[in-house]
């Protein structure tokens, strides 16, 4: 199995279960830490954690240290850099949001602002009874301006 099947692999294990994932957040977080305060900090049973970190230990996503009668579960450096991509994967989905947001938004405004002259056009020659070429330059000045300002917009 080569490293990029290995860290796909590590990826599935983790965010296949929340819980999971954050055992592997807290422990980034906070460094070494028992069953017990991870329990305490997750807010989940003893046996619950175990299980959950046996499957993490058994990924070598996190390893077991022994302080005398003491054992602390700490993150590997394989660990670390799969919740790091996971992590840089979760920000590049918020930014891609952000980024159709802001484009619809712009779009939007643009719309908005190049149908002005067709509107005031139309309007005219509804009032005035004038010549339906105003109608027709009023549309054309609306495609100028929405080109006009998606290229100074972009």
């Amino acid at each position: 199995m080569n490293q990029h099947d290995r860290d796909i692999e590590g990826i599935r294990i983790i965010i296949s279960s929340e819980l999971r994932l954050n055992i592997v957040k807290v422990l980034n977080e906070k460094g070494p830490l028992n069953i017990g305060s991870l329990s305490s900090n997750l807010n989940k049973s003893r046996q619950l954690i175990k299980h959950h970190i046996s499957i993490l230990e058994k990924s070598n996503i996190i390893m077991q240290r022994n302080y005398g009668s003491l054992k602390v579960y700490e993150l590997t450096e394989f660990g670390k850099r799969l919740l790091a991509k996971i992590q840089d994967e979760k920000m590049k989905k918020e930014n891609e949001k952000k980024l159709s947001f802001g484009r619809f938004y712009r779009i939007s405004i643009i719309i908005a602002l190049s149908l002005i002259p067709m509107v005031l056009a139309t309007v005219k020659f509804g009032l005035e009874k004038t010549h339906p070429f105003w109608i027709i330059g009023g549309f054309i000045i609306s495609l100028l301006v929405y080109h006009i300002l998606n290229k100074i917009w972009k």
